[in-house]
């Protein structure tokens, strides 16, 4: 028997071709028609489901398996199950949350409020907004962190540090999200005890921003539990991938260095410094936490001086370091978060890690440094 290969091209024209070619052609004003418009509509929902249920019962060795995850699949659906977990996050321009944006990609469904919204937001707006995205995860990164300006303008911290976490841990609360909130290191502004600082120490913070970041920890946790509060220390980076950056320890070098200014670091100052992108990374871990404070960034055994020189040569600068007169202990303990499974590199470690992922500044780039 003799086939006309021309008779299959035109059958395959007329099934593949004319069927997207025909509408354009024929149809030449708006369709108004509900039930054509409906049926359009599902078009290519049918087209995919024709493609995709033959997969779903093939994808194992035994039919019956694959028809039992295709009813679970869509009972699951059916009742809002999601195969990745959704994370609405507040400060999403921010120099943190812009990392967890660019860092996060393909491991969550991430969602951010919009921008600039939260400064003028009052508690029902920030209620409907979370209502209606309905997240499995608020993370609350948005904070005024300006201890200066804290200082100067308390009312403004207060709305920011203290009251807009607490509205986070209401709507949280009130769908029945976890919450994940960033405190700060300056808590044990004003401790004069030595050495690493463990989350059970009494305090009283010496400063407005300390004082309110506190204030947060202990209302969002009578309202929420299980809410995760992460005490952060200063933090850093160097430019790349497009990210906002701020001043900070390696970069406030650099510009030293180019300008040939002094800086100020107190022999008597201990604090962690902590790469930002290492904090976010391993924010991704801590969803996971239990309901509670953590401290949450790196360690360092030295003195701020010592760590300035450490830094500026590994930055291959000359920085002159003027000594300051004041005492100072921010290093925290992070024996519990390890117990979780988290662990932080030491802090000339993590920058050792840092220049090796990101090309320093030249010292003519960081004249246009923030």
């Amino acid at each position: 028997m003799t086939y006309n290969n021309w008779v299959y091209i035109a059958v395959m024209a007329a099934v593949s071709y004319a069927i997207r070619v025909l509408p354009l052609t024929l149809i030449r004003k708006p369709i108004k028609n509900q039930f054509i418009q409906s049926f359009l509509y599902y078009v290519p929902y049918v087209t995919l489901a024709v493609m995709t249920f033959p997969a779903i019962i093939n994808a194992t060795q035994s039919p019956i398996a694959g028809a039992a995850a295709l009813v679970v699949g869509i009972a699951a659906a059916w009742f809002g199950a999601s195969l990745s977990m959704k994370i609405l996050i507040s400060g999403s321009s921010g120099f943190v949350g812009s990392r967890v944006l660019h860092q996060w990609q393909g491991r969550a469904e991430l969602f951010a409020f919009p921008r600039g919204s939260l400064t003028a937001a009052d508690e029902s707006a920030i209620r409907r907004f979370v209502e209606t995205v309905q997240p499995d995860v608020i993370l609350h990164l948005a904070a005024l962190s300006d201890t200066g300006y804290c200082q100067q303008h308390p009312e403004a911290s207060q709305r920011a540090n203290v009251e807009l976490p607490v509205w986070m841990a209401k709507a949280s609360r009130d769908i029945g999200a976890k919450l994940i909130s960033f405190s700060s290191d300056q808590v044990y502004a004003g401790v004069t005890q030595p050495g690493p600082l463990p989350e059970t120490l009494p305090l009283s913070p010496a400063n407005t921003y300390g004082q309110h970041k506190l204030e947060a920890e202990e209302r969002v946790l009578a309202l929420c539990p299980e809410a995760v509060l992460l005490r952060a220390p200063w933090m850093y980076d160097l430019p790349g991938d497009g990210l906002p950056l701020r001043g900070n320890l390696p970069l406030n070098l650099l510009q030293a260095a180019q300008n040939g200014t002094p800086v100020r670091f107190s022999p008597n100052d201990h604090r962690g410094v902590s790469w930002v992108r290492e904090v976010v990374e391993q924010l991704f871990h801590a969803l996971r936490l239990p309901g509670g404070v953590y401290n949450f960034g790196s360690g360092n055994d030295a003195d701020m001086v010592t760590t300035a020189r450490q830094f500026a040569e590994a930055l291959g600068v000359q920085v002159q370091i003027e000594p300051a007169d004041f005492f100072r202990n921010l290093v925290m303990d992070s024996s519990k978060l390890a117990a979780q499974g988290i662990r932080f590199h030491d802090t000339l470690s993590s920058f050792e890690g840092c220049l090796k992922r990101i090309k320093p500044l030249s010292r003519a780039d960081a004249r246009q440094l923030p």
